[in-house]
């Protein structure tokens, strides 16, 4: 931890992630989906039919479409999720940090360059010194650890995530049609 505050940081993620304070005006009638670290596998997939279904136990935080989650709870089960662009209230579980891109152009390629090898290996170190079940990554830092290069052309992480996207629409289509019988 001090050696993210000690040394500067060539890339910090700070250039281009804030940690936001104004959400959506939630809308009355559309659905709910809570999106908890349990609900969220390795490649950042949402298991979408789940988080529909959740119903929360602690208290959720909001976030909104395009905004970026990872987990600081036992950081080597690797969850960092793109929040989809579909209509329902989002929230999700406290052990998140929620992230929104200061170029909302650029968030696609922020959130897949976060699942490099680089950046997984500089946000684990940061819950160190504890039990695999009890780390934790303080969220007062994790704006100070650097960024790497992003590899991905904005147009391939477009074309990821709206297949991303449409396999969650799918499933949702899929839910509303089971839910009849």
């Amino acid at each position: 931890i001090e050696s993210v505050k000690k040394y500067p940081v060539k890339n910090p993620l700070k250039k281009y992630l804030f940690i936001p304070q104004n959400f959506l005006e939630r809308k009355k009638n559309q659905k709910k989906l809570h999106i908890s670290i349990l609900d969220v596998d390795n490649t950042g997939l949402i298991d979408i039919v789940q988080s529909i279904k959740n119903e929360t136990v602690t208290k959720p935080k909001l976030c909104d479409p395009n905004d970026i989650l990872i987990s600081c709870i036992n950081p080597r089960k690797w969850r960092v999720v793109l929040v989809p662009e579909i209509n329902f209230n989002f929230t999700c579980s406290p052990e998140f940090i929620v992230l929104r891109a200061k170029n909302p152009k650029e968030v696609k390629s922020i959130c897949l360059s976060l699942f490099s090898e680089h950046f997984k290996e500089k946000f684990i170190n940061l819950g160190k010194g504890t039990s695999s079940s009890r780390q934790r990554v303080p969220k007062d830092i994790i704006l100070d650890i650097s960024l790497p290069p992003i590899k991905t052309s904005a147009k391939e992480a477009l074309k990821f995530f709206e297949r991303r996207k449409k396999y969650y629409l799918d499933r949702i289509e899929e839910l509303n049609f089971l839910s009849r019988y």
